[in-house]
């Protein structure tokens, strides 16, 4: 018995007879009809106006049950003539056996599903308008095995299937009838849906666990035989049978409900796209329930590349590896498994789910299906040379500080000059306005490109100018601009042009509207004319090194015109981050403390360029002159992984928050006390800290000429630097001021007689009477005086001012030789306005500055390694232990006091140099070029002394080089600072500004005098002698055992020493016979102690040295900071230049019993036994005792205690023995 039921609502009538609601009915019932299954089945059809859904379960899903409900549902509607819906449904007892079909007039499908829902879950539909009955017969099929189902690209919700087969006359065959367990079912109702008996029930389905594992979708025999074959096989086409995952599924329901294993269905989809595995089923994955070809990737709603951009036509394609193809990434960057492209390793790691099916990855990765990998390709064809690009800024002379002349450029150092930034006006002319004089200095520039540059961030961006570079390279306005600029580089006789258009296509640059889709076609359009029309001269871009910015670039074309690319492989980071969910790769915040140069995202920016693809001899790798600063949020916490708060503190001279210069930040570590020059060897990036909390990512010189040796190793074309101006402090002169300075009198030139007849050639003593060469030092020291004392408010700007100059045609002014013309040193410098004084000054301080030079020369000399006795050390000194127990921090502690010592006279005062406040400065700069925890120099860790000494050696000289390059800031750059350190002696007389009587003094035009050189090696020698003896006696494990207890009279032994009241003795850990109390120690011998004093060192001052050191850190083998300037004054040796341990012993009282030490207990034992402490109240040398010698010194070992039984006669004196073998007792 049927239920029809009705809906009405006023004014809503509906007909069956339209031919679309006709049609409708008639595709649901053909569906249903052709697609009779073992399993319930529903289907929906829509319209504007009408929803119709049918639902067929199991058990009564027979083509003459869906006609005879047809029927019934058109001659229900065509009877009634007002309603809004209708339903017809036949509930049985549970889903398997109920029918039912809704139609809706208003086209409310929502509605219809809802009732569709109500019979799978083996309901009935109740509160109708009005309902009736309807007598209609439905048949169950009889079949005890089916076929498989009919073919569909659609799958179906589906629960039981109908009971195959009678229960009467049941007997043995090859295939039982059959039904499917719903939810709920028990083998008890299965019983009665079958209509058996329940022996017989068990008997068709013997398996023993069968009413425990029962699971919904799983087949039981209703009669004798075996369950037919009922697995699903490929459509026609040749693909999978698909199932479309729905929320809840497990592979094992799944596997029951279509009579297949597990292991089935993970082998069926091992190359479906997607698939990863059972154990992680996706909702709404279509899988595959039978061999054939898997199903195509489902589109993602929000997918750029990969098979799953929604739309993609996958005609042609039939595996995985040819969708994976499918709508590449511009620029062939990385494709990930969700559709989005990218450079970095989360978008490029080629791995694969544990499934391992195409379009996986394991998780927490998004894994990569096309072009993968962060590794540089095309990079096997060298460049024809290896060139170095600079950029300089026209505008740097706007600054208030750090200006630069063009013509100071060292063609030594580039190969390419490019002038930043010629303008290019609105009607596309080309224009140099405001920078006229430094162009004009430029274009006479020698031995290098010339090349202009167009563009730059501010002109890209700037919101007057930013369509410029828009439209100018439009069909419309190409020509115009390609001949502008053609003109212009021809008439000034340039070599090439640039363009920095920052960029083509940008989506998001705030402030201005979004590129369009044609500037990067447009873009190659204007350079390909370009290359037309200047095909002899250079033509080159700058490019992004952000996959965002750069995809719009059809840069693997641009390549093919161009000359070369500057890749800007710098600003990978800065204050634009905050915020930015994506711009740190995992840091959400944005504001993780990443250098804006870091290598690790350098190496993936070359990789994505090269893959693009550029050849790397097309690329000029781009180096920084300037850092990115933040301030910290946290003081101290500097490395990538802790954070910023805002950006970083203006520089006195580039006055941008967040952007400061390489001659900034230099000028910051030798003027600010706390500055920390730090390392990250990550990342490969220098890193400054300074007042606290401010904190700068850079790259030093040495940085970027590692660098530079690296990218050569790839091929890539060379180096493009931004920019030259911000490296160091130059020369410069505003050439507009007409005069340079007005010398005025000054008092030193009557005290020195100054002769400005000087000759117009370089002197020295071979070649010039020492009265002229007097006259040399002392007109250059009167300029240097006058330029001092004119601008003592602001000191830092003299040395520019004393090497600035005007560059003339001739040497009219000059000075000359016998015959009238100048040498082509005096060419290159020709001035005007008092020449003589202001070249002799700049003669004098590069003089001075060579002379530098070539002391490091002699320091660097093989005669001075030689000179020490590393050898003699090492073999008198041999190390009882390989333990390495010295750190870099001791090292370099006690090693700049050896140079601060040894360095007393820099050289003699009344040498060539002159004394430089007892070396103070030299020892300084060292320490203050060495990060604290020795970052970027390692401590060797080989067992013999002479190889790790001579290491170490190295180290000292490479840092000597940078504590003169420290001596020469400071005079030249810093003389306020300078003459508070130089000494009396060498800054007294008649010039106002003693740095200016500091250079009179040294007379650096004069010989240099090699005994001096040779008995300042001597001291230096000596001084690190001592020290490495230290080194020696610690490493080979020697101490000092201190007792208060013993008199003078009792302290005579070798070895021992009695100094202020207690009696000291040098030891270390020996060989031993393990005589009954006696402990397992050896003093230092005579011809030790005769060793060590041959090294000129006092072995009281080294005890007391060591006990200090050790009092002052309460730790073994401690090191302090050295005050170099009381060192160095006091010729005495600083804390820890000695750190033995020594160790305190103490009379104890135990139980009213007083034990003190005697001279058998006179050794480390004594604190292993009686005042060892584990709490928390460590003393060294009391409570415990080194690492490296506790082994030594066990109770055991000290005093002879039984391992085991002893067999043998036993005595005071000796051990036992048992079975000749000597006890340790």
């Amino acid at each position: 018995m049927e239920l029809v039921g009705l809906w009405n609502a006023a004014g809503s009538t509906g007909s069956i007879s339209s031919s679309e609601g006709s049609s409708m009915l008639k595709d649901v019932s053909s569906y249903m009809a052709g697609n009779c299954q073992k399993t319930s089945i529903f289907a929906f059809s829509e319209s504007a106006n009408i929803a119709v859904g049918m639902y067929v379960g199991g058990s009564v899903h027979h083509p003459q049950n869906v006609d005879s409900v047809m029927q019934e549902v058109t001659k229900v509607l065509q009877s009634t003539d007002t309603y809004q819906s209708m339903a017809l449904q036949h509930c049985g007892k549970n889903a398997n056996s109920t029918l039912g079909i809704a139609v809706d007039f208003t086209g409310d499908l929502a509605a219809v599903q809802q009732l569709v829902r109500t019979w799978n879950d083996g309901d009935c539909v109740s509160g109708f308008t009005t309902s009736s009955n309807v007598s209609t017969t439905l048949s169950s099929t009889q079949f005890s095995a089916l076929s498989n189902p009919a073919h569909s690209n659609r799958t179906l919700s589906r629960r039981s299937p109908q009971m195959h087969g009678s229960s009467a006359g049941l007997h043995r065959r090859s295939t039982c009838s059959y039904v499917q367990v719903v939810s709920g079912d028990s083998c008890g109702s299965l019983v009665t849906e079958c209509g058996i008996t329940a022996d017989e029930f068990y008997e068709y389905n013997p398996a023993s666990d069968l009413c425990s594992t029962l699971a919904v979708g799983q087949y039981v025999c209703c009669s004798a035989g075996d369950l037919p074959d009922l697995a699903p096989s490929a459509y026609a086409n040749g693909t999978c049978y698909t199932y479309d995952v729905q929320s809840g599924d497990t592979c094992s329901a799944i596997a029951a409900k279509y009579t297949l294993t597990v292991d089935d269905i993970d082998n069926f989809n091992s190359q479906t796209w997607g698939w990863y595995g059972c154990d992680d089923l996706q909702a709404g994955a279509s899988i595959c329930l039978s061999n054939g070809t898997a199903p195509f990737p489902l589109p993602l709603a929000n997918a750029v590349c990969g098979p799953q951009l929604p739309g993609t036509d996958f005609t042609g394609t039939d595996n995985a590896g040819e969708w994976a193809a499918l709508n590449p990434c511009p620029i062939a960057a990385c494709c990930d498994i969700w559709g989005q492209c990218g450079n970095t390793p989360d978008y490029c790691n080629d791995t694969l789910a544990a499934s391992g099916a195409p379009g996986t990855a394991p998780p927490g990765s998004n894994g990569c299906i096309w072009n993968c990998g962060t590794t540089i390709i095309n990079d096997a064809v060298a460049p024809a040379s290896y060139s170095s690009v600079g950029y300089f800024e026209a505008t740097n002379t706007d600054r208030p500080c750090l200006n630069m002349d063009a013509f100071t450029i060292n063609p030594a150092d580039y190969t390419h000059v490019l002038f930043a930034f010629g303008n290019i006006t609105s009607d596309y002319a080309v224009s140099i306005t405001g920078a006229e004089s430094q162009f004009e200095l430029f274009t006479e520039l020698e031995n290098v490109k010339r090349i202009i540059s167009f563009g730059g961030w501010d002109f890209s961006t700037g919101a007057d100018t930013y369509m410029i570079f828009r439209e100018g390279v439009t069909a419309a306005n190409r020509d115009t601009l390609v001949e502008n600029v053609a003109n212009f580089v021809t008439e000034n006789d340039l070599d090439g042009v640039d363009f920095d258009w920052e960029y083509p296509g940008e989506p998001d640059i705030p402030g201005i509207p979004a590129g369009s889709d044609e500037d990067g076609s447009n873009y190659l359009e204007f350079l390909t004319a370009m290359r037309a029309a200047l095909p002899d001269k250079s033509i080159s871009i700058t490019a992004p090194a952000s996959y965002w910015y750069l995809k719009a670039f059809p840069i693997a074309e641009i390549a093919k015109v161009v000359d070369f690319i500057t890749f800007m492989t710098y600003d990978l980071h800065g204050i634009w981050d905050l915020s930015e969910e994506y711009s740190q790769s995992g840091c959400t915040a944005g504001d993780c403390l990443f250098s804006h140069v870091n290598m690790t995202e350098t190496m993936w920016a070359l990789a994505m360029i090269s893959k693009a693809p550029v050849a790397t001899n097309m690329i000029m790798v781009g180096v920084a002159s300037y850092g990115r600063s933040f301030e910290m949020t946290t003081v101290g916490c500097w490395t990538s992984s802790c954070t910023w708060d805002t950006a970083g503190a203006e520089g006195p001279c580039t006055q941008t928050a967040g952007y400061i210069s390489n001659a900034e930040i230099n000028q910051i570590l030798a003027e600010n006390s706390d500055a920390l020059s730090l390392y990250s060897s990550g990342d490969e990036t220098d890193i400054l800290v300074y007042n606290e909390t401010q904190w700068v990512g850079y790259m030093s010189s040495a940085n970027k000429a590692n660098r530079t040796s690296f990218y050569r190793g790839f091929n890539f074309a060379g180096t493009g630097e931004w920019a030259i101006d911000l490296e160091t402090f130059e020369p410069y002169l505003d050439t507009t001021s007409g005069e340079f300075i007005d010398l005025g009198d000054d008092p030193g030139a009557a005290a020195y007689d100054i002769n400005e007849d000087i000759p117009c050639y370089s002197v020295s003593t071979a070649h010039n009477t020492t009265a002229e060469l007097e006259s040399v030092v002392a007109l250059g020291a009167e300029w240097i005086d006058i330029i001092l004392t004119e601008y003592a408010d602001n000191p830092t700007d003299w040395f520019e001012l004393m090497t600035s100059h005007y560059k003339q045609d001739s040497c009219a002014d000059f000075p000359s030789t016998a015959d009238g013309a100048c040498t082509v040193l005096d060419e290159t410098i020709c001035v005007s306005a008092n020449t003589t004084a202001l070249y002799w000054a700049s003669f004098v301080g590069s003089t001075l500055y060579a002379n530098w030079v070539q002391w490091y020369n002699a320091f660097n000399d093989g005669t001075f390694l030689g000179s020490l006795s590393i050898s003699t050390i090492a073999t008198t000194f041999t190390p009882s232990q390989t333990e390495s127990i010295l750190t870099w921090d001791s090292f370099i502690n006690g090693f700049t006091t050896a140079l601060s010592i040894g360095t007393s006279v820099l050289p003699d005062p009344e040498g060539v140099l002159g004394d430089f406040n007892t070396g103070v400065s030299t020892v300084e700069s060292i320490i203050g070029y060495l990060s604290a925890d020795g970052s970027g120099f390692t401590l060797p860790t080989t067992d013999d002394i002479e190889d790790a000494m001579n290491l170490m050696l190295g180290t000292l000289i490479n840092s000597t080089w940078k504590a003169l390059g420290n001596l020469s800031t400071a005079v030249f750059e810093y003389p306020n600072e300078a003459a508070a350190n130089l000494s009396q002696a060498l800054t007294n007389g008649s010039f106002v500004h003693p740095v200016a009587n500091y250079f009179y003094n040294v007379k650096p035009v004069s010989v240099i005098d090699t005994q001096n050189f040779t008995l300042l090696v001597d001291e230096i020698t000596k001084t690190v002698e001592k020290y490495l003896v230290g080194v020696a006696l610690t490493t080979g494990d020697y101490y000092v055992v201190k007792y208060t207890g013993f008199t003078e009279a009792d302290c005579t032994g070798t070895a021992e020493y009695y100094i202020n009241d207690a009696c000291y003795m040098l030891a270390y850990p020996g060989e031993s016979s393990c005589q009954k109390g006696l402990a397992y120690q050896v003093n230092a011998n005579s011809t030790t102690i005769t060793n060590i004093e041959g090294y000129g060192i006092d072995i009281t001052e080294m005890i007391l040295n060591s006990e200090t050191c050790q009092n002052n850190t309460n730790t073994y083998y401690g090191a302090t900071e050295v005050n170099v300037n009381d060192v160095a004054t006091s010729g005495t040796l600083p804390v820890c230049f000695y750190n033995l341990p020594v160790f305190e012993l103490l009379a104890q009282s135990a139980s009213g019993e007083n034990w003190a030490p005697d001279s058998s207990t006179f050794s480390p034992c004594w604190i292993t036994d009686y005042q060892n402490n584990t709490g928390d109240n460590q003393i060294a040398g009391r409570t415990y005792l080194p690492s490296n010698l506790e082994t030594a010194f066990t109770s055991d070992l000290c005093y002879c205690q039984p391992a085991g039984s002893c067999y043998g006669p036993i005595d005071d004196t000796n051990n036992g023995t048992t079975d000749g073998i000597l006890e340790v007792c």
